[in-house]
């Protein structure tokens, strides 16, 4: 007796349906880069989308994990990373990445040099193209508490970078987020080492867009009758939208103009920049439109100060203890 498939619920399906044609639209718009999220339900989706589309046409970027989720109980093995990559090219239909990251915890676990052998060998096999070295935490982290590579020994980065010959450097970055340690900044490395950079997060989860933009979300546990985005608090959520309109004064007060603002303020640190949006289907036209737009140093430095005024309000607000170097966000 054949199998009863599930079909998915109604409210599944419609959201499926919004993402996909997110995706056509930013393809419509010019993006050339596709980033595959890590459940089945984003893999099941790219492949929707990958397979009416002229595979030369897109990057298609993953992050594989090199090790499992306790890299005490499942450490690193070219066993695991071939399985998990060829897990990835089987729900996305594909028979190769253009782009693959690694996260710069899970090389510095297993040793970028022994992960060196094995990727020139998925390489040799046709597997993927180029690599990316993922410096970027989990997305719980408060970006003003923690820096793109706070928890990451710049010895470690360096030596992953060496050895693994990475062309991108993946990393969470917005307004909001905090300096990276002495040596560790990714648009610096990035320059030195003549990497692209792929931005992950530019929005900080919409909080850099207002009120109306945002989606509610769990408030801290200091404030739980109330919803912020992304774990912040309510005083925290008030500093930013009064800061905001420090913003429209120079650049413009809609959603249209504070994405134009801080899409082109991380565009410009560096020539070979990559930024990845969320998938919003009404938002498409707000990421894209504009970007070609005058943006000067002026704008930029403008930006900055505005960003390390609101970081340190942030700071303050913020009745959670710093983490340590044992009990980071990573």
């Amino acid at each position: 007796m054949p199998a009863r498939t599930r079909e998915a619920p109604p409210a599944v399906r419609a959201a499926e349906q919004s993402a996909l044609a997110a995706l056509q639209r930013a393809y419509e718009l010019g993006a050339t880069v596709i980033d595959i999220g890590s459940t089945g339900s984003s893999r099941r989706l790219a492949a929707r989308f990958l397979a009416d589309l002229p595979r030369r046409r897109v990057v298609v970027s993953a992050t594989v994990a090199a090790t499992g989720a306790d890299r005490a109980a499942e450490p690193w093995s070219p066993a695991l990373l071939r399985r998990r990559l060829r897990s990835v090219l089987r729900d996305l239909a594909i028979d190769h990445l253009d782009l693959m990251a690694l996260r710069c915890a899970d090389i510095a676990a297993a040793g970028p040099l022994r992960i060196a052998t094995e990727l020139n060998a998925l390489r040799g096999q046709g597997l993927f193209d180029a690599l990316a070295l993922d410096l970027s935490g989990p997305p719980s982290c408060l970006p003003w508490r923690t820096g793109p590579t706070s928890s990451s020994d710049p010895s470690a980065v360096r030596a992953a970078i060496e050895a693994l010959e990475p062309a991108v450097l993946v990393a969470d970055l917005s307004a909001l987020t905090a300096p990276a340690p002495t040596g560790l900044d990714p648009f610096a490395l990035a320059a030195n080492h003549g990497l692209a950079v792929l931005v992950t997060d530019p929005l900080a989860h919409d909080l850099l867009l207002g009120p109306g933009a945002r989606t509610p979300r769990p408030a801290r546990a200091t404030d739980a009758t109330e919803t912020a985005p992304l774990g912040s608090t309510r005083e925290q959520v008030k500093a930013i939208d009064g800061h905001l309109l420090a913003i429209g004064t120079r650049f413009g007060s809609t959603t249209a103009d504070l994405t134009r603002a801080f899409l082109r303020m991380l565009l410009h640190r560096h020539c070979r920049t990559v930024v990845l949006c969320e998938l919003a289907e009404h938002r498409m036209e707000e990421y894209f439109g504009g970007l070609g737009a005058a943006f000067t140093s002026d704008d930029a430095d403008f930006l900055g100060r505005w960003g390390e005024r609101l970081r340190r309000r942030l700071v303050a607000l913020d009745p959670a203890p710093q983490p340590t170097e044992e009990e980071d966000c990573r």
